[in-house]
């Protein structure tokens, strides 16, 4: 959930090193108490992990055929 409203707290405490206009202009919502379920839902359910650029093609295929293993495991027994 990196790159997600929930671990932004530059942004939902304005507290970036410029001027945005919500700085002059207030924000017509709290961006400390906002909730985004339906958001929440799809983020929980993302898997994220780092992708060398330094990986040849072999080692870029270990990672797939891994993380497809990984996958297929979590997924058994879950009905589509």
């Amino acid at each position: 959930m990196f790159h997600y409203i929930k671990q932004w707290d530059h942004v939902k405490n304005l507290s970036m090193p410029y001027k945005l206009v919500a700085h002059e202009l207030g924000l017509p919502q709290d961006l400390k108490t906002m909730t985004f379920p339906k958001s929440d839902a799809v983020m929980s359910r993302l898997i994220s992990f780092n992708i060398r650029v330094t990986w040849t093609a072999e080692e870029l295929v270990a990672m797939l055929g891994k993380m497809e293993g990984a996958v297929r495991k979590a997924m058994e027994g879950v009905v589509a």
